[in-house]
């Protein structure tokens, strides 16, 4: 039986699937006290997720704007969640115009 995951941020995903945040995040957000700074990335476009083949193109990482420290659970999870979500959607979606694969 494989161990259970200890990733605290979103699971590595194809770029389709919803999204599936692990409560380690939140977790960690409250208990540091500190900002988050969320990232959207397009990189499953070309690197897709157990899949021996790569495919040529740009990966783009994007730095999204602070959450502020000090934010209830629900309401960070909900402003990460908000955050990250229609960035990645937008990369994926510049990344497969530019590079169709």
């Amino acid at each position: 039986m494989r161990p259970p995951s200890r990733r605290w941020w979103r699971e590595r995903r194809p770029p389709e699937a919803s999204p599936d945040y692990k409560p380690g995040a939140a977790a960690l957000y409250l208990q540091l006290g500190l900002a988050c700074l969320p990232i959207a990335l397009n990189s499953g476009v070309f690197w897709p997720r157990r899949k021996f083949l790569r495919y040529p193109g740009t990966i783009v990482v994007e730095i999204l704007p602070v959450i502020e420290a000090g934010l209830k659970r629900r309401e960070f999870s909900q402003r990460l969640e908000a955050a990250i979500e229609p960035a990645t959607a937008r990369l994926v979606r510049e990344g497969r115009s530019e590079h169709p694969v």
